[in-house]
């Protein structure tokens, strides 16, 4: 057994645990782990209480405090029982037998903050991608497909079945509440990046179920705001050039929002947030 515990947080918002996809495939191969592991329910839906059990710790928060929130939960723990890294899992995501596979096999690496598998949504790459911290990840974003290590790149990668070394993401302060949802992902590893620490591709493909993808039936004016104040904030973040490039970025969106009918509702809040950009 390797000496590598994880940490695994599953948060769940306004879902049954036994709907959740990620639950039912990580009780399925749980087994092929290497490493000795705790698994963490967070419930952030005070509507729906999850039962106790003993094959896991449950937390049914009394409000949603986003990702965010329970991260940190979830990073406090590792830290006060010794774990060496946090699994992140969200409640929709297939997690195969060749992902366990893969991440006994990237436990063997040192020096590595960050070990993520490639996401994708269909035939789409969603994570993870490179770009220039100049720019920002605006206007070129570079699909990152080699396998193993990842270094001198500023990655955007999401949250999703990535594992973070607990002491990398303590000395860059945890989960930040000001990104608690929308941005977190890209802020965090923009963070760990800074350091010029290595990160390792496991060489497994997994499907993820992005919902804002589908501005029809899962897109809302409180999400929207999110989302694009996460980005307004997250380009300041980088400096003018990232600022002026994220604004081309509004302009490009605005006018496939005046196109396609579905998104014409968040036309307003568009101009709204090019506007705020001096």
């Amino acid at each position: 057994m390797s000496n590598h515990s994880i940490q695994i947080v599953l948060v769940l918002y306004k879902q049954k645990l036994e709907n959740s996809l990620s639950y039912k495939t990580l009780c399925k191969h749980i087994s092929i782990l290497s490493c000795n592991y705790e698994l963490l329910i967070y419930n952030n839906s005070s509507e729906i209480c999850v039962e106790e059990n003993s094959s896991y710790i449950m937390v049914n928060s009394k409000q949603n405090v986003m990702l965010a929130g329970a991260y940190n939960y979830a990073l406090q723990r590792a830290i006060e029982n010794n774990h060496k890294w946090l699994l992140l899992l969200d409640q929709d995501t297939y997690l195969s037998r060749e992902y366990f596979e893969q991440i006994n096999k990237a436990l063997l690496y040192e020096n590595v903050v960050a070990i993520i598998p490639k996401l994708f949504s269909k035939q789409i790459q969603l994570s993870p991608k490179s770009y220039y911290p100049l720019f920002g990840p605006w206007i070129k974003m570079i699909n990152i497909n080699k396998n193993g290590i990842i270094k001198n790149k500023t990655i955007q990668a999401f949250n999703t079945a990535a594992l973070f070394s607990v002491d990398a993401l303590s000395k860059t302060g945890g989960f930040p509440v000001d990104f608690p949802l929308d941005g977190l992902d890209t802020y965090v590893f923009y963070m760990l990046g800074k350091s010029k620490e290595q990160f390792y591709l496991m060489n497994v493909d997994l499907q993820h179920d992005l919902s804002v993808l589908d501005y029809r039936n899962n897109m809302t004016i409180q999400r929207y705001i999110s989302i694009i104040d996460s980005e307004y904030r997250f380009s300041k973040l980088l400096g003018i050039v990232s600022i002026m490039l994220f604004k081309f970025r509004l302009i490009l969106r605005l006018l496939a929002q005046l196109i396609i009918k579905e998104k014409r509702l968040y036309i307003s809040l568009t101009i709204k947030y090019f506007c705020k950009i001096n």
